[in-house]
């Protein structure tokens, strides 16, 4: 059995059948990027809010952590 399906502006079919254990979901190749790209900006986001309340480094102060744990000498 074949279904037109429009979730987010995308026009799939939803296909689903008695020999199929689940349903597929066809529909063309530019809207699967336009997918991708909208669930990466959405990880993306997630990745940012997680790290909201990590602590920041400055850059000097952790080459010269960095430096100290190695034995360098760098002038900053």
């Amino acid at each position: 059995m074949k279904q037109k399906v429009s979730v987010m502006n995308l026009n799939a079919t939803l296909i689903k059948g008695k020999n199929l254990k689940e349903p597929m979901v066809l529909f063309p190749l530019s809207q699967y990027q336009k997918l991708m790209e909208y669930i990466e900006d959405i990880e993306d986001r997630m990745s940012v809010k997680q790290c909201e309340n990590e602590p920041v480094f400055d850059f000097k102060q952790l080459l010269k952590k960095l430096d100290k744990k190695k034995g360098f000498n760098r002038k900053l």
